[in-house]
């Protein structure tokens, strides 16, 4: 009787991708053209002193002078040196607004702007742009709230984010917006509605990015569910209202869905073209509200109150990511790095430090010169300090050194003339003086951002 050996066989990745994934695979081909995918991550090594590159000869010695991060930070520091307040008025004088401006103050203090607006602007000044991501959040409460839940913010990193049309420079004007998050698998399984069809076939397919190339490190569930996944979150209009939905790469893990918590009741569903011929971020909107499910009723409209039908009927109309650029860049939603600038400049003094200080070690810790039988045995070291006996008959010298060239003053006030003009074009040598024009300047931009976001 022959004996079956039990064998796992390789799981096959679906061959059908969802629509969020294909939409930022999209946009990585646009990141890829313009060369942002590969300069990103060089534009950090240089800000965070990560500076020598990977061919750098052995012989020569390594030297940082940081003037990326210096040029930056100076910036950075002024911009948020500048108060933002923000004032509100009614047009009846009578009606006072301290309550309204405390509780913005205190919204603020709890979402914590100050620092998402610290690490947002950093990501505009190094990565070209920054992005910050407003939601709603249950597990939050505001001040005084009468129902659970308060408005919550994030940072969206520029590798992570995705829309439809990059050479517009108007973010709320684009088809769709989204971006990408590094989530556990249990995680993402959990935001999955039991009422969703096939439930479990969609709780078993959510799985790890890598689990179809690495299958065999996945042999249980609970590695499974302790794996990463991408989860793509992608923003849309349908009928001039911001919807929303959430994918893997292959699943669809929240179906689209109003952005105002309070509409959950509307349904969407697919055209029938591009139920029959597939959907592609290039054709026209995918989805259109089920006429066959009434959002509301008549008997439960004359049974609410004013307000309460006001705020079941507020649509959401904007996208609910802000976008911080600095430094424009033509034709592109995109801007300009401060690290763009400096970079060539950042490498050619690091060169000449090494060059000179390579020159100055050569010239302390020279090669000998000895006639035959001088040294006598004796092995040359180097060291400092070391004593050598010259064994050369009479009182002639056999060991000297090799006469080297003298360090050039040249270099080093080549490198200070760098420096200097690198001051005087990027303004950093004036932010903090009170005779600059750039002193009530430099925070305009941020200013700008989010007087932009509270209207």
């Amino acid at each position: 009787m022959k004996s079956t050996k039990n064998t796992t066989l390789k799981p096959e990745a679906p061959k059908v991708t969802t629509l969020n994934y294909l939409c930022f695979e999209r946009h990585q081909e646009y990141m890829n053209k313009k060369g942002f995918t590969s300069c990103i991550p060089e534009w950090w090594a240089l800000y965070e002193g990560r500076q020598t590159p990977p061919d750098y000869d052995e012989d020569l010695p390594r030297a940082t002078e940081n003037i990326c991060q210096w040029v930056v930070d100076s910036k950075h520091a002024a911009i948020l040196g500048t108060t933002v307040t923000t004032n509100y008025t009614c047009f009846d004088k009578d009606i006072s607004t301290d309550a309204l401006k405390k509780f913005d103050e205190y919204q603020q203090k709890k979402m914590k702007m100050s620092e998402h607006l610290d690490t947002v602007l950093l990501e505009s000044e190094v990565s070209s742009a920054g992005f910050l991501y407003h939601y709603w959040s249950d597990n939050h409460t505001a001040m005084k709230a009468s129902k659970q839940g308060s408005l919550c913010l994030a940072e969206i990193y520029f590798e992570d984010f995705f829309c439809s049309n990059p050479r517009s420079n108007d973010i709320q004007k684009q088809k769709y917006i989204g971006f990408r998050k590094r989530e556990e698998v249990k995680a993402v399984r959990a935001r999955v509605s039991e009422k969703t069809k096939d439930y479990e076939k969609v709780i078993e397919s959510i799985v790890p990015d890598d689990y179809y190339d690495n299958y065999q490190n996945y042999q249980d569930s609970e590695k499974i569910e302790c794996g990463m996944v991408w989860v793509y979150t992608r923003f849309f209009r349908v009928n001039g209202e911001v919807f929303w939905s959430a994918s893997t790469k292959y699943i669809e893990v929240c179906s689209p869905r109003p952005l105002n918590p309070d509409l959950t009741e509307k349904m969407l569903v697919k055209k029938d073209k591009n139920e029959k011929n597939g959907y592609s971020p290039d054709s026209d909107e995918e989805y259109e509200i089920d006429p066959e499910i009434d959002a509301f009723q008549d008997d439960e409209l004359q049974a609410e109150t004013e307000e309460e039908w006001a705020k079941r009927h507020d649509k959401m109309s904007l996208y609910p990511i802000e976008l911080l650029v600095i430094n424009k860049r033509r034709n592109c939603l995109y801007g300009c790095s401060e690290i763009e600038g400096v970079a060539d400049n950042q490498k050619i003094i690091n060169f000449m430090i090494s060059m000179t200080a390579k020159e100055l070690q050569d010239t302390a810790w020279s090669t000998i010169i000895a006639k035959e039988g001088a040294l006598g045995g004796q092995t040359w070291t180097g060291k400092p300090g070391g004593l050598i006996y010259d064994y050369t008959p009479g009182n002639n010298f056999g060991i000297k050194r090799l006469e080297g060239n003298q360090g050039n003053a040249q270099v080093m006030n080549y490198v200070t003339s760098i420096i200097d003009l690198t001051k005087m074009i990027t303004g950093t040598n004036e932010l903090f003086s009170s005779n600059s024009n750039l002193k009530d300047v430099t925070a305009y931009a941020l200013q700008i951002s989010y007087v932009s976001s509270v209207e």
